[in-house]
């Protein structure tokens, strides 16, 4: 009878083993992604920003449009990024 006891208590920790080992994989998982989709966020921005400042060093304008434009743009990405934290 002990020997039945014992056994089923080492399947209990094996089991316990298992679903802690898996929960700590689905965590490190979601970790991941999250870094992941920051870093394709961060990269998108970027290169938003590296094509607005090329358009502004290569077009022939004056700087008061570039001024202006450089405002709208930047009030629409602060209102989309604003959109985007919403949800």
């Amino acid at each position: 009878m002990a020997d039945c006891k014992h056994l089923s208590i080492q399947l209990l920790k094996t089991e316990a083993l298992k679903s802690y080992l898996h929960a700590v994989r689905a965590a490190r998982l979601l970790a991941i992604c999250r870094i992941r989709a920051a870093l394709i966020k961060a990269f998108v921005l970027l290169g938003a920003l590296l094509f607005h400042a090329g358009l502004f060093i290569m077009l022939p304008w004056t700087l008061k449009t570039k001024t202006v434009i450089g405002m709208c743009l930047g009030s629409g990405y602060m209102i989309g990024g604003t959109g985007q934290t919403e949800k």
